[in-house]
């Protein structure tokens, strides 16, 4: 789901407030004061305390004082999308794209747009028939070829292994979405087949940059040790904890790599992330959620199917059934 935008528009929008401005109506109290600040304050509150709705009420009626204030216009939206108002969200999200902005939150809006549009995943016609398993050649990890991820299907477009052998991986997306979306890459690639699809770096761009969900199904042959693991990514991953990079993604760049620990022969792991700039590791029954940044989200699919990527034969079989979903 979308986040929120929370940078220095406090200060903003308590200098742009009229003095004596008359308080927005109040939302079961929370809205009282007659300050902009405090409103902004109260709205934020409302959101991280999960009352989605009120906050939307509130952001509301600050965007009403201070129009000019176009980031409001995405909070708004974002507030509806958690309260699970979809034809509100869609409504602001596409007024705050309507404004021209060039963010990251206008990317996360666009994301947002295309998963809102697609049909819940119960009411998704038949899904094409395919094998229910795919086995991995080189290690011989089966991998399914649909997963349920948060009430949303999610289609295996490709299986692939480590140089090494140490685990397999296997590359979904979220099959609604991606299939909405699917028309953008075959008029890039030219074709709707395999060879088109697969020509160049077109497919691996449409699915790093893509609106939708992505997950990566990583099935361990041996134990591996954090330490491991965090520089073999580290590794990888250096343009973005490289000093010239923002304090903001090094960061958060550096959080996630903490999430990694060690693992056993026969472990699986999911690593996914959400067009509302969300990524989780999920293993043993259990999530661990990295900072949202979709800065990192690009990262790390870059740090598989990139310009420079782990393998470049596990990139070119990560996309062995990318046709699919075209079908």
């Amino acid at each position: 789901m979308a986040t929120l935008w929370r940078t220095a528009l406090l200060l903003a929008l308590a200098t742009r407030a009229a003095a004596g401005a008359p308080a927005g109506p109040t939302v079961e109290g929370a809205a009282e004061e007659d300050s902009v600040r405090r409103l902004y304050r109260t709205a934020l509150d409302l959101f991280q305390n999960g009352d989605f709705q009120a906050s939307a009420t509130v952001f509301e009626r600050i965007y009403a004082r201070a129009p000019a204030e176009e980031m409001l216009i995405y909070n708004v939206g974002a507030s509806y999308d958690k309260a699970g108002d979809r034809p509100a969200a869609i409504e602001w999200f596409k007024r705050y794209l309507a404004t021209g902005a060039r963010t990251n939150e206008a990317e996360l809006a666009r994301g947002r747009l295309v998963v809102l549009a697609a049909p819940a995943s119960g009411s998704l016609p038949a899904p094409a028939p395919m094998a229910p398993f795919l086995i991995e050649a080189a290690t011989g990890h089966t991998h399914a070829t649909r997963l349920v991820f948060e009430g949303r299907r999610y289609v295996l477009i490709g299986v692939g292994a480590h140089p090494q052998k140490d685990f397999s991986i296997g590359l979904l997306v979220d099959e609604a979405a991606a299939r909405l979306d699917f028309p953008r890459l075959r008029t890039a690639a030219g074709g709707a087949d395999h060879a088109s699809l697969t020509r160049g770096d077109i497919a691996a761009r449409w699915v790093v940059n893509g609106p939708f969900g992505k997950a990566a199904r990583l099935h361990f042959s041996r134990d591996v040790a954090a330490s491991q693991m965090r520089e073999s990514c580290r590794a990888l991953l250096a343009p973005v904890l490289a000093p010239a990079a923002s304090p903001d993604l090094r960061r958060d760049a550096e959080q996630f790599l903490a999430l990694i620990d060690d693992t056993r022969a026969g472990d699986a792991w999911v690593i996914r992330t959400t067009p509302a700039g969300e990524l989780f590791i999920e293993r043993d029954g259990g999530r661990r959620s990295a900072p949202i940044n979709p800065r990192l989200i690009i990262e790390w699919w870059n740090l598989w199917l990139g310009d420079s990527p782990m393998s470049p034969d596990l990139k070119k079989n990560l996309f062995d059934r990318i046709e699919i979903l075209g079908g």
